[in-house]
């Protein structure tokens, strides 16, 4: 019995002895915990009330850019709103993108800050988030510039959102860039084509207006029938009511002016009548006259006869009843008979 005992406790202590050995030698071979790494995150930190600090680099379009966010670069997309694409070489792009680099490249204090709702996400490879110059958002002198518009996103700082909307309200008012095109502001988007319509109605609309200036400066029924032609070729929703009020003016001045033309016609006519009745008159008296004139010279080359010695009278017949009792009778002309005094018989 007293054997069993002895072998048994030396089992336990060999037991023993092999597991506190193990346990050291797996102590001493375990391996290393790697230490932290002290690699910089590549993406930035989403802490949305705080602002953070960031580098420009390069505008890659004209919504987004290329940041340093402690020392790593950041593509970061300015939420909120949306400018002509200068790859679509739409119109107001290259305008869009040189405000865009004047205003990062000339600020001298850069923040970001990201939006709960979109801030944390990537989209087209870049993140998005208001981009501060100083105290003022880049966004909001995009939009007020009419450069950019609203991007149409809800955005969850809901007093960002209400600058950027109170920005492009001013814009719209002021028809600022985008906005002075009539459609070209389509929603969120960007309309070519009816920015395209709206240069060729400007085209017509200008040529309008030139044709009433010329009008204006010399009203005639070819200038005037002209400015018409000009302006009803504008599509009616696009006639300006200006150009409708100087035609009709421009009417008016022609219509004065061709009563004043017709007057002075009229007078020029009734003057040319009277001349022509005066030169009739004219001629009817010289007629006349010298008619008389002549018969008075046929009268005073006529023979009449004189009784030198009964009167003192002269006679066309000489069997007049006045020479009856004429011892003697003379023949003369009229005239030497009226220049001796002789008048003519009252028998004849």
């Amino acid at each position: 019995m007293k054997k069993r005992l002895s072998t048994m406790l030396l089992t336990v202590l060999s037991l023993t002895t092999l597991a506190l050995t193990t346990s050291a030698c797996s102590k001493d071979t375990a391996p290393e915990k790697p230490a932290t790494s002290s690699v910089k995150k590549t993406k930035p930190s989403f802490n949305y009330d705080k602002k953070i600090a960031a580098e420009f680099v390069e505008a890659t379009s004209n919504d987004q850019a290329t940041f340093i966010v402690d020392g790593k670069k950041v593509p970061v997309k300015f939420i909120g709103i949306y400018s002509p694409s200068l790859t679509q070489d739409q119109p107001l792009s290259k305008e869009a993108n040189q405000k865009v680099n004047e205003l990062l490249k000339n600020a001298d204090d850069i923040q970001l800050q990201f939006d709960k709702s979109y801030g944390h996400q990537i989209k087209d490879g870049a993140y998005s988030a208001y981009v501060w110059l100083g105290n003022e958002l880049l966004q909001t002198k995009m939009l007020a510039s009419g450069l950019a518009i609203l991007s149409g996103h809800t955005l969850t700082n809901s007093k960002l959102a209400q600058s950027l909307e109170t920005a492009s309200t001013q814009a719209k008012k002021s028809n600022a860039g985008a906005w002075a095109f009539d459609g070209y502001v389509d929603g969120a988007t960007f309309n070519v084509t009816a920015y395209q319509a709206y240069q060729k109605n400007q085209e017509l609309i200008n040529a309008a207006e030139q044709a009433i200036k010329n009008a204006e400066a010399n009203p005639t029924r070819d200038t005037l029938n002209q400015a018409n032609a000009a302006y009803e070729a504008i599509p009616v929703d696009k006639r300006p009511s200006a150009h409708q009020k100087r035609i009709a003016q421009v009417n008016t001045a022609v219509e004065t002016k061709e009563a004043q033309e017709r007057q002075a016609q009229e007078a020029a006519r009734k003057a040319e009548e009277e001349r022509k009745k005066a030169e009739e008159a004219a001629r009817l008296e010289q007629q006349r006259l010298a008619e008389q004139q002549a018969a008075q010279q046929q009268q005073n080359q006529q023979m009449v006869w004189i009784a030198p010695q009964s009167g003192r009278r002269y006679h066309f017949d000489p069997t007049c009843r006045g020479l009856r009792r004429a011892n003697s009778t003379v023949q003369m002309t009229l005239q030497e008979a009226q220049a001796q005094g002789y008048t003519h018989c009252g028998y004849e």
